[in-house]
C-alpha cells in the first residue's frame, strides 16, 4: 500500500475522478484527449452510464490563402 498526502482541494478532485473513473478510462481509450481538428460525441443511457463515444476528425483542410 502507498500513502499519499493531498490538500483538501486535491482530495475533492480525486473523489470526483474516482466517481467518474469509468468514463475517464473510456475517454482515454477512445483517444478523446489527443483529438486535433475534430470533436467527440458522448452518449449515455438512462442510468447515466457512458455507452458510446463517437469521434470525428478532419483528414484535410485547405489553409487560408496567404493573399487574402
Amino acid at each position: 500500500m502507498i500513502s499519499v498526502e493531498l490538500t483538501d482541494k486535491e482530495a475533492e478532485s480525486f473523489k470526483k475522478w474516482r466517481k467518474y473513473e469509468d468514463v475517464f478510462d473510456g475517454l482515454l481509450a477512445a483517444g478523446v484527449f489527443s483529438l486535433r481538428n475534430g470533436h467527440a460525441s458522448l452518449s449515455f443511457n438512462a442510468d447515466g452510464v457512458l455507452v458510446v463515444i463517437r469521434t470525428d476528425t478532419e483528414a484535410w483542410r485547405r489553409k487560408k490563402s496567404l493573399l487574402t
